[in-house]
């Protein structure tokens, strides 16, 4: 379910060429069992290219994980049923949507990714396209892609690691990503 893309200028942006769907409901669609969900992508591209590379990996590494286990735990509190996939199983077969995405930029200036590279300054600045493709169709059919906003997370960066600041990124995304569904379950008569 991956998207093509041009990488852009500045923030390192990339251009989604598909339409993005603003996720009015669909008459007839039936509430899923259960979301699964893949840790999104990250190409190191879209990283500023001064830093290490071990620490970019790092970094890329710790927020593709600190978004799955936010997005997990905001869903389910809102009692969306939602699991963790590894993109190397094969599919599951029944009622089930599968939330994949991509993240298309982090600013040179994201706060986490400064204190990884042992600075203590920037803000909180990632962008992710989110892609859901119903696996109850054969093929899976993809229902539904939408944007994060990309705002940037207020922060008081100072005596925070970058832990701290890590998870404040990513729970600014899955918080996001959470009221998208919350609100389309909502819509659906779901909740």
């Amino acid at each position: 379910m991956g998207l093509a893309g041009c990488a852009g200028t500045g923030s390192r942006t990339e251009t989604n060429p598909t339409p993005v769907v603003t996720g009015a409901p669909v008459a007839g669609q039936t509430k899923p069992e259960a979301l699964y969900i893949y840790d999104f992508s990250l190409d190191l591209s879209k990283l500023p290219a001064a830093g290490d590379r071990a620490v970019l990996v790092q970094y890329r590494n710790d927020l593709r994980r600190a978004v799955s286990a936010k997005l997990l735990d905001f869903l389910n509190r809102e009692k969306i049923p939602a699991f963790s996939y590894g993109k190397d199983l094969p599919l599951p077969a029944g009622n089930f949507w599968l939330l994949d995405g991509h993240f298309t930029r982090v600013d040179a200036d994201s706060h986490a990714l400064g204190l990884y590279e042992g600075k203590n300054s920037g803000r909180s600045v990632a962008d992710a396209v989110v892609q859901v493709a119903d696996l109850n169709r054969q093929p899976p059919m993809r229902i539904l892609i939408f944007e994060t906003s990309g705002a940037a997370a207020a922060e008081d960066i100072s005596e925070q690691n970058s832990q701290a600041a890590l998870d404040r990124e990513a729970s600014r995304m899955a918080r996001e990503i959470t009221a998208f569904f919350v609100d389309y379950y909502h819509k659906q008569g779901w909740l």
